[in-house]
């Protein structure tokens, strides 16, 4: 599929604009929008009490003339930052529109069963072009803990539709792995005893997890060609397959305003999932006695999590606190 990258580069006009606003003119604002806009409140609060005091006391100190350049700046860098942001929306919404595209913005509202879009809280779609062929690209945050431990975790994924369910199998990559490839980056913690490994020296770049008894139903889907494609072009992404569709999954964002990033994630995403899309054509779960209802049983849906080594510890040293919380209590009441 050509697509015409020229609105990416080309001058906004009024018109863009309105025509951005008429379609996004109420946009579910982040938080991270509010907060900036609080900021920015505050700030120019803070520099209106300053001046006023100046103005009226006639002291004018050093300190004064720091913290004014300081409220300065930090206004000037909102606006400019909230400026090119905006900017950068509209042209991907030129862009999308050129190619017969959907452009989402700040969407609340995925309901995708892929592993990120199911953690955490204030999940939200920042945005994503969704093509008239099913390919979706895109970013996606979601937030987790609460007040100096909260913490935004961004994600770039890419999206297509296969045309049959497949049973629920992740390729955790290695080489975007943390702490030189000996932790997974996954969100979830999937349990080890679902790995399988594959021929040749596919298992160095990959782990495959696949739901106990569908190892052969893997070995139907991944084939040696499907494994030579994933290891040339795939192995910087996690991917996931999930009912009938595939996912790409990149840790931080897509800078989808560049033409060649956009470029290249599609190609990936065109070459990978044509070769799976393929494979999985004539896939039917032999669990299930009607291959026309297109369905996975109920052991194949979804892979088996588990509890992650830091909730381990943070279980047992608050068991070992109560139990010494309990041991204390006894004795001082002696």
């Amino acid at each position: 599929m050509d697509l015409n990258f020229s609105p990416l580069t080309q001058p906004i006009t009024p018109e863009d604009a309105t025509a951005y606003k008429a379609q996004f003119s109420k946009p579910s604002r982040s938080l991270e929008t509010v907060a900036i806009g609080m900021l920015v409140t505050t700030a120019v609060l803070v520099g209106g009490v300053i001046l006023a005091i100046v103005i009226f006391n006639g002291s004018f100190n050093m300190l004064t003339v720091l913290v004014i350049i300081a409220i300065v700046i930090l206004v000037g860098a909102s606006i400019i930052s909230t400026t090119l942001n905006k900017r950068r929306l509209i042209r991907l919404f030129k862009f999308a529109q050129a190619n017969g595209a959907k452009l989402l913005v700040n969407d609340p509202n995925s309901v995708y069963p892929g592993m990120i879009f199911n953690q955490g809280r204030e999940r939200m779609i920042k945005e994503a072009i969704v093509f008239a062929d099913g390919r979706e690209i895109g970013n996606y945050t979601y937030v987790i803990g609460s007040g100096r431990n909260r913490q935004t975790i961004k994600w770039g994924y890419m999206r297509i539709k296969l045309v049959r369910r497949l049973p629920n199998m992740v390729l955790d990559a290695k080489k975007n792995n943390m702490f030189g490839g000996l932790m997974s980056n996954l969100p979830s913690n999937l349990a080890g005893g679902q790995t399988l490994k594959l021929e040749g020296n596919f298992n160095d770049h990959f782990t495959l997890y696949v739901p106990e008894g569908y190892e052969r139903d893997a070995y139907y889907v991944f084939t040696p060609d499907v494994m030579a494609v994933l290891i040339d072009h795939g192995d910087m992404f996690d991917i996931e397959v999930v009912d009938d569709e595939l996912f790409f999954y990149s840790k931080g964002k897509f800078r989808l305003h560049q033409q060649t990033q956009l470029t290249d994630a599609l190609s990936v995403l065109q070459t990978i999932s044509s070769e799976i899309v393929s494979q999985g054509d004539y896939y039917a779960d032999e669990r299930v006695a009607d291959r026309s209802m297109n369905s996975i049983a109920e052991p194949g849906r979804r892979l088996k999590s588990k509890i992650g080594i830091i909730s381990i510890i943070v279980v047992a040293a608050y068991t070992l606190y109560l139990i010494w919380t309990l041991v204390s209590s006894l004795f001082s009441g002696n």
